[in-house]
């Protein structure tokens, strides 16, 4: 469990980069000032691998310690599988949201502060799947 949720925090932060990477190095061509605006996207992106590997270095550690019964280790398993797919999406769709930004900011820059709230959004899931995995492991 912990590492399937370390691989899913690794590949949904990339697939993220990737995404908004695209978006930015598309749209700069044609207006370079967009090149700034997808910051906030990269962020959200690297805090939610930050959130799994906590996560992972706080399981592995209350594995260490923890008596081994099948209900704790389904509990540890579920809590990472839950932290690994919720920042996976999470990751994921801010950064297709944040592409999607930066290329309606290319077209427009009066949208820009209007439509950045969309990617909070995905990030507060992610936020709380980081939160349920930690209750679930303390339990």
């Amino acid at each position: 469990g912990i590492l399937l949720a370390l691989t899913l925090g690794m590949i949904g932060t990339a697939k993220g980069m990737i995404s908004i990477s695209s978006y930015v190095s598309g749209a700069s061509l044609v207006t370079p000032r967009v090149a700034t605006k997808s910051i906030f996207g990269i962020v959200i992106c690297e805090a939610g691998m930050i959130c799994t590997v906590l996560h992972v270095v706080q399981s592995a550690m209350k594995v260490i310690t923890m008596k081994q019964t099948y209900l704790n280790n389904f509990l540890m398993m579920t809590s990472c599988i839950i932290v690994g797919s919720s920042i996976y999406f999470s990751c994921v769709s801010v950064g297709i949201i944040c592409g999607i930004i930066t290329m309606m900011d290319a077209k427009d820059p009066t949208l820009f502060f209007k439509i950045i709230v969309m990617e909070v959004i995905p990030a507060g899931i992610g936020v709380l799947g980081f939160v349920c995995g930690v209750i679930f492991s303390s339990k």
